[in-house]
């Protein structure tokens, strides 16, 4: 756990002034009431030796009394003011600077955590934290102050009684201790218990068609439950701890007023001269006054001075104890932060420098230098080459993800990664990227080691030579445009945008939107608002190409367009290799799409076991390995697919382009599997099966099929039925096919 004054690591200079400031107007706060005690007791006093002139003797002390309201009101506004804003402006700069830290981790570091958590981190950690620096502690302050002045005073002014009050002080504070562990400890359990229901909730909440598609609320239910258990079981610990120490803390301070009563007492009966002022203790004005006080009972006798300036020190020592909670709790949730800061260092390099200044409430992004051996590069890709890449992922460092590859591209290629789901294919696209580093062997780009180039924002870096378009479109909570700008170091003209998105096929559905461009298009997990699966997969392709990248990597690009988009979007990415050199880098499982490829990978467990083009890798029939990818997919033949289908018999069987990212070999392994389950039934228990689809071949079959165009349905039929119209179903018909 980090110390307390380490929690001021982010304040500025003018800030820690001002703190300054605000902690001596505390300090002298808080002596205001035992001063005002003081006061009173003289007045007190006054009026009990009475004489002419009582009513002057008073009047004075009274307007000892204004001027020290006046003084304290001016004292709480100055340090609660100044705690209140400097802790907000910290908390401002932690918050910058913790998201700064966790988005220069390593691709890696976010394999091992999640995701969800780190947003709980930022605001309630953080939250807590700036509590721990806020008004609370002027407030500690003053009442430590009030407390030390009290005894300060009462001890000058009536030391055995001050005595005899400090009995129960060894309990208080070993209670106080006990309890401070005690909730920094469940206050640890309690954050990780949170943090990871609330992980659970947002996965829930993101996906919630999914879940409520598969009638998963109850599940989601009890994961959240059960993430909260550990909180609960925390809290109950906490709140008999906490209950045994107050209990204790309550019990000795109201034995010890006993115990003082008895003992002045004790005083009053034996004469005991006070030492201070000379007099004797009396007993009756002892009790009397300090029940009227405590009661509110207007019985005043002047000896009740030293016993108010008593009770005020044990007041203000007990009023200290609670933002003690505050400050162990803001302490246990920093040092989570702290160390994602401090310790948390990528591997690779960020293509950003953490800012150091505490100068500002928001963090500057400084792009990092690369290295001197890049002076004469042009930034103009030439080649790319992997010799003898192995890889493990950090997670699973014991599964051999790469083992040797090896491979040449250059400049303009048309190239293809292919092979069986987990050979390696998306691998080789992240290692490309540069999210994560190669275990033993070199990436090398224009023939230098590319981890001599820095990552991004800076002329030469590894990824403003790539365009990237993956499988699961990811769009950001804002506007088209400003997806399509994304990441962007220029601001791209209304042509630019336009031409990119009619590159892409999807210009003309942006146009169609109320609000154009500046529709806002939603999360990726939450649905898209008002864009499709494949309208989102074309804006992110048109977000690739309006990057200008020199090598363009595609992961699955296509595989969510019916085929009329598909074709465009092909057609598109062909013309740019053939009028501006673009190297193209794809994985695809439909091996149609790469047959026209300049060099074909082919992947198997993690080894490059065939390269070629197409017709060079076709002939080794019939025991290559890229043939009998192909010939799988043609054949489309399943022998066994009893285990596809869930063991239930549902009754209705939704499909949402539920095949459309599948090679055809595994499309024609799930459709047989339906087709299984249907004719299996009785025609009782035969399930209803609603299919969305773009790939036409795939419905055939169907008992009807209902056609929509902008909305509205305008066919229906059997296949044949509607191709003998010649209609708009037979229209993407004729596309498909051709």
């Amino acid at each position: 756990m980090v110390s307390y004054l380490h929690l001021y690591r982010f304040a500025t200079n003018y800030e820690l002034g001002a703190v300054v400031i605000a902690v001596s107007s505390a300090v002298i706060h808080g002596v205001a009431f035992p001063l005002f005690a003081y006061v009173f007791g003289d007045a007190l006093n006054d009026l009990g030796e009475g004489g002419d002139d009582v009513v002057a003797s008073v009047s004075k002390r009274c307007l000892y009394m204004v001027y020290i309201g006046i003084g304290s009101w001016a004292l709480s506004w100055s340090w609660h003011s100044i705690f209140t804003a400097t802790a907000s402006f910290q908390a401002t700069r932690l918050k910058i600077r913790y998201f700064e830290a966790v988005l220069c981790q390593d691709i890696a570091w976010f394999d091992a955590i999640s995701p969800a958590e780190l947003p709980t981190r930022m605001t309630e950690d953080v939250a807590k934290v700036q509590r721990a620096l806020g008004f609370r502690v002027g407030l500690f302050i003053m009442n430590a102050s009030m407390g030390v002045a009290g005894l300060t005073v009462g001890f000058l002014r009536g030391w055995q009684v001050c005595l005899v009050m400090l009995a129960a002080m060894p309990i208080i504070i070993i209670s106080t201790s006990i309890l401070g562990i005690v909730l920094s400890r469940a206050s640890k359990i309690s954050q990780s218990s949170y943090a990871k229901a609330g992980a659970y909730a947002e996965e829930a909440l993101s996906s919630i068609r999914t879940v409520t598609a598969f009638g998963g609320q109850q599940r989601e239910i009890e994961r959240y439950s059960s993430a909260l258990e550990d909180a609960r079981k925390g809290g109950t610990r906490s709140g008999l701890y906490t209950g045994i120490s107050l209990g204790l803390i309550m019990g000795s301070t109201y034995a010890t007023y006993a115990l003082t009563i008895w003992y002045g007492g004790t005083l009053v009966r034996n004469g005991t001269i006070n030492t201070f002022t000379g007099l004797p203790y009396t007993g009756g004005d002892i009790l009397s006054v300090f029940f009227s006080v405590l009661m509110g009972i207007s019985v005043l006798v002047p000896s009740f001075k030293y016993l108010l300036l008593l009770f005020s020190a044990t007041f203000g020592v007990g009023q200290a104890m609670p933002p003690i909670q505050t400050f162990q709790i803001g302490k246990a949730s920093a040092s989570e932060i702290y160390r994602v800061i401090d310790e948390e260092k990528p591997l690779i390099e960020s293509p950003i420098t953490p800012t150091t200044s505490n100068s500002s409430n928001s963090a500057t992004l400084v792009a990092s230098s690369s290295s001197s051996k890049l002076s004469t590069t042009t930034g103009v890709f030439s080649t790319l080459a992997f010799h003898d890449v192995c890889f493990t992922y950090p997670t699973r460092p014991e599964v051999q993800v790469l083992t040797n590859v090896s491979f040449h591209i250059t400049t303009g290629m048309k190239v293809a990664f292919v092979g069986e789901s987990g050979s390696g294919k998306s691998t080789v696209m992240a290692l490309l990227e540069r999210f994560y580093d190669p275990v033993s062997g070199r990436v090398e780009i224009n023939g230098i080691d590319y981890r001599e180039y820095g990552v991004g924002g800076e002329p030469i870096a590894i990824r403003s030579f790539f365009g990237y378009v993956g499988q699961e479109p990811v769009l950001f909570a804002t506007s088209i445009r400003n997806n399509l700008t994304y990441g962007l170091g220029y601001t791209p003209s209304e042509n630019q945008i336009k031409e990119a998105c009619q590159r892409a096929n999807v210009h003309t559905f942006i146009s169609s939107l109320p609000n154009g461009y500046d529709t806002y298009c939603g999360t990726s997990s939450g649905g898209g608002g008002q864009i499709s699966g494949g309208q989102k997969q074309r804006v992110a392709i048109a977000r690739a190409l309006l990057r200008n990248p020199q090598i363009l990597l595609l992961d699955e690009a296509t595989s969510a367009l019916d085929n009329e988009s598909e074709k465009m979007v092909q057609s598109t990415i062909d013309n740019l290799q053939r009028t501006t050199r673009l190297t193209t880098i794809s994985i695809a499982h439909r091996l149609s799409t790469v047959r026209n490829s300049d060099i074909i990978f082919v992947m198997q467990s993690g080894v490059l076991v065939e390269a070629g083009k197409h017709v060079d890798l076709i002939s080794r029939r019939p025991h290559g390995v890229y043939y009998a990818l192909v010939s799988a997919q043609e054949a489309a033949h399943v022998v066994n697919t009893a285990d596809i289908m869930p063991s239930g018999r549902p009754r209705l069987i939704l499909l949402d382009e539920a095949t459309s990212a599948l090679d055809s070999a595994s499309e024609a392994i799930v459709q047989k599997a339906i087709d299984n389950l249907t004719l299996s039934s009785s025609r009782g228990d035969k399930p209803t099966t609603v299919v969305i689809a773009h790939r036409l071949s795939t419905i055939r079959k169907a008992d009807i099929i209902i056609v929509i165009s902008e909305g509205r349905v305008v066919e229906s039929g059997t296949h044949d039925e509607l191709i003998s119209r010649k209609g708009v179903y037979y229209d993407l018909y004729e596309k498909g096919q051709q």
